[in-house]
C-alpha cells in the first residue's frame, strides 16, 4: 500500500473521527435541547402555576373587594341607624325640654287646683256651717210654734171660761 492510500485512510479516519465528534456533538445537542425541552416544560408549568396563583389571587381580592363593599353597606346602614338614634335622641331631648317647660304651668295649675280645692272645702264647710245655723234656728222656731201651740191650746180651754160657758170642770161641779 503506498503512501497515497495510507493518507487516504488518515483522511477517512479523521473524517469518520470528525463524524464521531460530528455525531457525538449532534448527541450532547440534542440532550442539551431535551434539557431546554424539559426547562420550558418545567418553565411552562410554573407559569401555569403562577397564572393559576393569580387567578386564585383575583378570586380573592374580588371576594376582599366584595367583603369591603358589604363592610361598607354593614357601616352605612350602621350610620343610618346611627343618625335616626340621634334624631330619637334629639326628639327625645325636645321632648324633654318642652316638658320641663310645661312643667312649671302644670305645677301653677296643680296649685291653681289645690287653691280652687281649698276654696270648696272652706265653701263646703261654711255651707256647713250655714246649715247648722239653720238647724238650730229651725230648732227653735219648731220650740217656739211647739211653746205658740201650747199657748193656744191653754187660750182654747180658756176661751169658754172667759165667755162664761161651762167648762168641763166646772160640769164636773155641777154634777
Amino acid at each position: 500500500m503506498n503512501g497515497v492510500h495510507l493518507r487516504l485512510i488518515r483522511v477517512l479516519l479523521w473524517l469518520i473521527e470528525q463524524l464521531l465528534r460530528l455525531i457525538e456533538l449532534l448527541l450532547w445537542s440534542i440532550e442539551q435541547l431535551l434539557g431546554l425541552m424539559g426547562l420550558l416544560s418545567w418553565s411552562i408549568e410554573l407559569l401555569l402555576g403562577l397564572i393559576e396563583l393569580l387567578l386564585w389571587s383575583i378570586e380573592q381580592l374580588l371576594g376582599l373587594i366584595g367583603l369591603l363593599s358589604w363592610s361598607i353597606e354593614l357601616l352605612l346602614g350602621l350610620m343610618g341607624l346611627l343618625s335616626r338614634s340621634i334624631a330619637q335622641l334629639l326628639g327625645l331631648i325636645g321632648l324633654l325640654s318642652w316638658l320641663i317647660e310645661l312643667l312649671p304651668g302644670l305645677i301653677g295649675l296643680l296649685l291653681w287646683s289645690i287653691e280652687q280645692l281649698l276654696g270648696l272645702i272652706g265653701l263646703l264647710l261654711w255651707s256647713i256651717a250655714q246649715l247648722l245655723g239653720l238647724m238650730g234656728l229651725l230648732s227653735r222656731l219648731i220650740k217656739q210654734l211647739q211653746w205658740s201651740i201650747a199657748q193656744l191650746q191653754w187660750l182654747i180651754t180658756q176661751l169658754p171660761w172667759s165667755i162664761g160657758l161651762p167648762t168641763r170642770r166646772s160640769s164636773k161641779k155641777f154634777s
